[in-house]
């Protein structure tokens, strides 16, 4: 699961600025609102916590996500929402190549026999060309 110093990170990259800074521009209570609204909908986060991310207090937060996002650039919204979505998946498929490393690991190969080497590595996508 995400958390908010990575949906930080990612927004950050996005606009371009650190979101912690003390601006009243539009672009910068955008980007806010923005990082409030992913925070709600990706996290556990209460707009207490979200806003301890970048020193505000929950009121903030809770007027960022209801009275600004709503008037933000939606097209950069749903662009880092994919952002969001990919980092994910990627993350799913590094524990899932990681799973596989601690299975290939931990068998010892050798007291196996055939059908249980092609088991293996057919229902995990192993290649053991070396492996007796």
């Amino acid at each position: 699961m995400i958390n908010a110093k990575q949906i930080r990170a990612i927004v950050e990259d996005n606009v371009g600025f650190d979101l912690a800074i003390n601006g009243r521009k539009r672009y910068q209570s955008d980007a806010r609102a923005l990082f409030y609204k992913l925070c709600r909908e990706y996290t556990n986060d209460t707009f207490e916590t979200i806003g301890n991310e970048l020193n505000k207090n929950y009121a903030t937060v809770l007027h960022g996500v209801h009275k600004v996002f709503p008037v933000t650039d939606q097209v950069l919204y749903t662009s880092i929402k994919q952002q969001i979505n990919n980092s994910g998946r990627r993350a799913i498929g590094i524990k899932a190549l990681n799973t596989i490393a601690n299975i290939e690991h931990a068998v010892n190969w050798s007291d196996l026999n055939k059908e249980q080497k092609e088991f293996i590595q057919q229902n995990y996508l192993l290649h053991h060309s070396t492996r007796g």
